[in-house]
């Protein structure tokens, strides 16, 4: 029974339970037998067995995390120089990796799912916020007013404070972060107004704005159709862009919900202020460069940045702030990169430093009764 039960787990973890030197040493039967497992990606464990027989002993350490790398993510690759190409990759970043965790004490990077990617590739493949030239808003009517003088919690989110829990999507390989912070902060906002948690559609968005959603945009063009043309419920419109970098054709006749009446989009504005519109409105979409966040697994990333806005390529959503035990104050952000990112497809950055470029731009909503 013991025997069986042992069995059971091997089988159900996979990989990660067995002998890695095993299975780069055993027959290709054990491979071919793993469970839960693409044919792609086990044809490519195939040829990494091979690459690994001709390795540099030199190499054997990294070359087994890149296995490990390869059946966690299912990558597929369709020869052998390719994946000697992206080993390649793979090891620059581990070097890349051990040197974040030197700089930064506050925060923990390593193998992530883009942990094959060059940082080129990387913001090619899996950003797409293209900086606004100026500060834009829909209308000359206020949003609520924000008060300087009022006595700020040490600590707010908007999902423990205020019970808006918004699902954490992944925009896979296509450049669509634009859409997925301004939907966010649209369902914010309509959760405000009724207190009810609703999901829209990124998808709709992608495909019915006018240029090529997949090839990035700004926050303001994503808010403008918003507010223009209405979004459907996602059930009704679901994202299928997530393994395609091509933008699926916009369906006309989907029913069209409105649901922001309000938005502004700013530029260079200090950090108090965005806890301020926080606060007061909704979660705040805002603009960063990602190239920190490609290797990040947990904590709060520190690392010291010039302040430059031409550096910036990659929405996300602040949800709340707070400090650390030892006083150290941070934003906490959603990302669309899912849940197996991070910390549950959230990220926490030094707040009050510009860390990641924070304050190039920010963007919030309301959503007024009747709109719906």
């Amino acid at each position: 029974m013991l025997r069986l039960l042992t069995l059971c787990v091997l089988i159900c973890i996979g990989i990660e339970a067995l002998n890695v030197e095993n299975l780069l040493k055993s027959s290709n039967s054990e491979l071919d037998n793993l469970n839960g497992v693409p044919e792609g990606t086990k044809k490519t464990l195939r040829l990494a067995k091979q690459v690994y027989l001709n390795l540099n002993k030199s190499h054997e350490h990294d070359f087994k995390q890149f296995f490990t790398f390869v059946h966690r993510h299912k990558r597929e690759y369709a020869d052998e120089s390719t994946l000697k190409s992206r080993f390649s990759k793979f090891q620059l970043n581990l070097r890349h990796i051990d040197q974040l965790n030197k700089e930064d004490n506050l925060a923990t990077y390593g193998v992530t799912k883009f942990s094959d990617l060059s940082s080129e590739e990387f913001i090619k493949q899996a950003t797409g916020n293209i900086l606004g030239d100026k500060s834009s808003h829909s209308s000359s009517d206020e949003l609520t007013s924000v008060k300087g003088d009022y006595n700020y919690p040490k600590n707010f989110d908007w999902r423990t404070d205020r019970g808006f829990q918004p699902i954490v999507m992944d925009q896979g390989l296509c450049d669509s972060s634009h859409v997925f912070t301004v939907i966010a902060i649209a369902e914010g906002s309509y959760f405000r107004t009724y207190n009810v948690s609703v999901k829209f559609s990124e998808q709709q968005v992608l495909s019915c704005m006018e240029n090529e959603g997949c090839s990035g945009n700004t926050i303001e063009n994503s808010l403008k159709n918003i507010l223009d043309e209405g979004v459907d419920y996602a059930d009704d419109y679901p994202y299928t862009n997530w393994d395609s970098p091509t933008t699926q054709a916009c369906i006309k006749d989907k029913a069209q919900y409105g649901v922001i009446n309000i938005y502004r989009v700013l530029r260079d504005q200090p950090e108090e202020q965005i806890k301020q519109w926080l606060y007061w409105n909704s979660p705040i979409a805002v603009i960063i460069d990602a190239k920190l966040i490609q290797h990040y697994k947990k904590g709060i990333i520190g690392i010291k940045q010039p302040y430059d806005c031409s550096m910036v390529n990659h929405g996300a959503v602040i949800m709340g702030y707070g400090e650390n035990e030892p006083g150290v104050p941070y934003w906490t952000l959603k990302n669309s990169y899912g849940t197996n990112w991070g910390e549950g497809g959230y990220f926490r950055i030094v707040r009050n430093q510009s860390t990641l470029q924070v304050n190039c731009q920010a963007a919030y909503a309301a959503t007024s009764k009747g709109r719906n």
